[in-house]
């Protein structure tokens, strides 16, 4: 029997690398979807996106990075017709 998929509990200094790495562009397909919630902080410079990422809290950066999760099992998911 197949076991639930539990997401790794992360550190805040860990999430913050992550979303850093996400600001750059997008891990699927490396680009830069309006539709992505990092959108406009992608057109950001890197020192104000560096700055913007250290001023993440726990529960900002959780968010953004759970939104990815969602975001990448939609892309991989087969459509639905």
């Amino acid at each position: 029997m197949p076991t639930p998929h539990v997401p790794k509990k992360r550190t805040l200094q860990e999430l913050k690398q992550l979303v850093l790495g996400l600001s750059i562009a997008c891990p699927f397909d490396q680009k830069n979807p309006l539709s992505c919630q990092l959108h406009e902080i992608r057109k950001l410079d890197l020192k104000t996106r560096f700055q913007w990422v250290s001023r993440l809290t726990l529960a900002e950066a959780e968010g953004i990075w759970a939104s990815h999760e969602k975001c990448v099992l939609e892309k991989e998911s087969p459509k639905q017709k």
